[in-house]
C-alpha cells in the first residue's frame, strides 16, 4: 500500500495533460439543420472521474439528472480522450492534435528537448482555430462557465478564443470554495475570470453551484431569441481536492463502508445489468498493492470510507447542479431544442499530492485534517489507487496513462428529435466529437487559413450519421489514431490497440514499461490478454502506423531518464 502511495505521489502535479489524433478523415461540411432551425448545445465536462462513477455507467452515487440524459439519449461506452485535463480539451475545443495545438506535454513537465519547440507550448496556440470560433462566426452565441486550464495569459482565456460571455477558473485545480491552490507548485491563490478581465471570486460556494449559477445567467432566452447558443459548463468535479457539503458527504459514509472490493464487484455486477459488459466479462485483478479491504484495521476503514464518501457526495452535488441548469432551460422554453453532452476529460486520478513530501503545505492550506472532516471546506481530499480502481471498474490503469482506465470515459447526448436512445460501443475519439459540433452548427473548418493567419487543418470524424442511425459503423478499415504523452503512446485500428508505457516508468515499478503491447478491445476491454506474441505481425504493422504518427505531429520523446519527481522538486 506504501509503495502504491509513492507511486501516485509521483503525479500529484497531474492537473492536466494528454495527447491524441486522426489519421486520414476529416471534418464533416455538409450542415445538419437550416439556420432557423439549428438546436442549442450544451456541452457538460465533469474532471478526473472514472468510467463507473454515474448511475447509468454503475455507480452506486445518485445521479438521476445524468441518468435520465442517458434514458432519453444515446451513451457511448467506447469513447476516448486524452489521459489529462488540459490536452482533452485542447483536442475537444479544436479537433486538432494535441502536438499541434500547443499541448505536446503540459508546461510543467516540458523538457529541455521539448522547451520552446511547436507544438510544446503548454497552452493552446495559435496554430490552431477553435470551434467556438467558428460556431459564433455561423451565428451562435457562446458560453462557458466553469475551468479553462489552456492559457492564462492575455490573448489565451477562453475570451479571447471564441466565448462571448465567459466565468473561467485559469487554472487546472484548487479548492472548490475559495482561491487555494492545489499545490504549492501552483502558487498561492487561483485566478478566475469574467469576460477576460481577472475578477474575486466569492468565497464559501462550492464550484458546482458558482459555475451552475455563472451559467444560467448566460441562458436568458430574451437573448437568445434570434440565434442559438452554444454553452460550456466545465466543472471541477471530481478533481481533488474532493469536497462537498458535509450532509453529501455523509450520505455515504456508510455505504462506502463495505469497501472498495465490494463496492467495485458490485459495480461490474450492474454493469453487467447495464449491458455494458457482458455477463461473463472476467474481472480484472486487484491492482498491486492495494490490500483486501478486511486486511485494514477498523481505524484505516473509517478514513478510507469517508476519504470515498467525500468523492462520491461531491458527484452527487455536481449532479443537483447540473440539474438546475437542465430545469432552468426547461423553465424558459430553450430544453426541446437543446442537444445536451456530458462527459469527462479522462480517467480517474490516483495521485495523493496531499500525502507525503507535501503533506506540511496541505495541512497549512487546508487545515481541517480531521477524519470527521475530511472532504468538508478547508480540508484536502484525495482517494488513492484503491478506490481510482473501484471507479475504473473493469479498465486497467488511470489518468496519465495510454491503458484503457485512462483514456475511456462516459459520453451521453441527448436529443430526441435527431437521436434514438440506446448505447453503442462503437470507437469514438474525442476529436471527433469537434467535427460533429460544426456540422450541427452548420460551420466548416476552414482548413489552412483562418483570417489571414496559418492554421491546422481539423483532422476528426462526425458521429452524428451514427447518432441519426444513417451508419452502424464510424470508422472504416483504413482509420488510424495514435496518441502519445510523457512517452506513453498508443496506437488504434478497428477493434485493436498496441500501447507502449514509457519506459521511465520503471523506475516506478512497471515491469513492462518500454515494451509494446497488442490487445483486442472488443472481447478485452480490461486490456488483460496481451496478443503481441500471438501476432506478432499485426503488432509490427501498428507499431511501424504509429512511427508514422509521432513523425507527422512532430511528436518529440522524453528522455529515458525523465523523472517528474525531480521537475517537482525544481519548482515547476
Amino acid at each position: 500500500m506504501r509503495h502504491l502511495v509513492v507511486i501516485a505521489s509521483l503525479f500529484a502535479m497531474l492537473i492536466s495533460g494528454c495527447v491524441a489524433e486522426e489519421a486520414d478523415t476529416t471534418a464533416t461540411s455538409t450542415p445538419a439543420a437550416t439556420p432557423e432551425t439549428r438546436p442549442n448545445i450544451l456541452l457538460i465536462i465533469g474532471d478526473d472521474m472514472g468510467f463507473s462513477d454515474v448511475g447509468a455507467f454503475g455507480s452506486e452515487v445518485a445521479t438521476p439528472n445524468i441518468d435520465a440524459l442517458a434514458s432519453e439519449g444515446l451513451s457511448f461506452t467506447n469513447f476516448h480522450v486524452g489521459a489529462t485535463c488540459s490536452p482533452t480539451r485542447s483536442l475537444l475545443l479544436t479537433g486538432v492534435d494535441n502536438h499541434r495545438n500547443g499541448l505536446g506535454n503540459m508546461h510543467e513537465f516540458l523538457t529541455d528537448e521539448q522547451r520552446g519547440q511547436p507544438g510544446y507550448e503548454g497552452y493552446l496556440n495559435k496554430d490552431v482555430v477553435t470551434v467556438v470560433q467558428l460556431m459564433r462566426d455561423v451565428g451562435y452565441s457562446t458560453y462557458m462557465a466553469g475551468k479553462w486550464h489552456l492559457g492564462a495569459d492575455e490573448g489565451y482565456r477562453p475570451h479571447d478564443r471564441g466565448f462571448d460571455q465567459t466565468y473561467s477558473l485559469l487554472q487546472g485545480a484548487g479548492s472548490n470554495y475559495g482561491s487555494t491552490s492545489a499545490g504549492e507548485g501552483e502558487g498561492s491563490d487561483l485566478t478566475f475570470t469574467s469576460n477576460g478581465a481577472i475578477v474575486d471570486r466569492p468565497e464559501g460556494i462550492h464550484s458546482n453551484e458558482l459555475y451552475a449559477d455563472k451559467l444560467i445567467g448566460f441562458l436568458d432566452p430574451e437573448q437568445n431569441a434570434d440565434k442559438p447558443f452554444f454553452a460550456y459548463l466545465s466543472l471541477q468535479t471530481a478533481h481533488w481536492p474532493h469536497q462537498a457539503p458535509r450532509n453529501y458527504i455523509d450520505k455515504y459514509r456508510d455505504v462506502y463502508s463495505a469497501g472498495w472490493d465490494v463496492i467495485r464487484e458490485q459495480r461490474i455486477e450492474k454493469m453487467k445489468s447495464l449491458g455494458i459488459l457482458s455477463a461473463d466479462h472476467p474481472v480484472s485483478p486487484r491492482f498491486p498493492g492495494v490490500p483486501p479491504w478486511d486486511t485494514l484495521p477498523p481505524e484505516a476503514k473509517v478514513a478510507q470510507a469517508n476519504t470515498m464518501a467525500a468523492y462520491g457526495g461531491m458527484i452527487d452535488h455536481m449532479d443537483v447542479h447540473i440539474g438546475r441548469v437542465i430545469d432552468h432551460l426547461k423553465e424558459t422554453g430553450q430544453y426541446d431544442n437543446t442537444i445536451i453532452i456530458y462527459m469527462t476529460d479522462n480517467g480517474p486520478d490516483w495521485s495523493q499530492p496531499n500525502v507525503g513530501a507535501g503533506e506540511p503545505w496541505y495541512n497549512a492550506n487546508y487545515p481541517k485534517t480531521a477524519v470527521e472532516d475530511i472532504g468538508v471546506r478547508g480540508s484536502f481530499s484525495s482517494y488513492g489507487p484503491p478506490w481510482a480502481q473501484v471507479t475504473a471498474a473493469h479498465l486497467n490503469g488511470f489518468k496519465t496513462f495510454s491503458t484503457e482506465g485512462g483514456l475511456r470515459v462516459p459520453f451521453i447526448i441527448r436529443y430526441p428529435e435527431w437521436i434514438e436512445s440506446g448505447q453503442t460501443d462503437e470507437f469514438v475519439f474525442v476529436t471527433d466529437l469537434s467535427a460533429t459540433l460544426l456540422e450541427v452548427a452548420g460551420a466548416v473548418h476552414p482548413g489552412t487559413s483562418y483570417k489571414g493567419r496559418k492554421v491546422f487543418p481539423m483532422n476528426a470524424k462526425s458521429i452524428l450519421p451514427l447518432m441519426r442511425g444513417q451508419t452502424s459503423s464510424h470508422r472504416g478499415a483504413d482509420d488510424w489514431l495514435g496518441y502519445e504523452l510523457f512517452g506513453n503512446s498508443a496506437i488504434f485500428h478497428g477493434d485493436y490497440k498496441a500501447l507502449r508505457l514509457g519506459a521511465w516508468l520503471k523506475s516506478a515499478g512497471v515491469e513492462d514499461a518500454g515494451e509494446w503491447r497488442l490487445y483486442d478491445l472488443k472481447s478485452d476491454p480490461s486490456e488483460l490478454f496481451n496478443l503481441g506474441e500471438r501476432e506478432p505481425e499485426r503488432l509490427a504493422e501498428m507499431v511501424a502506423k504509429y512511427a508514422e504518427y509521432s513523425e507527422s505531429m512532430g511528436v518529440i520523446d522524453v528522455p529515458a531518464d525523465f523523472d517528474p519527481v525531480s521537475i517537482i522538486a525544481g519548482g515547476k
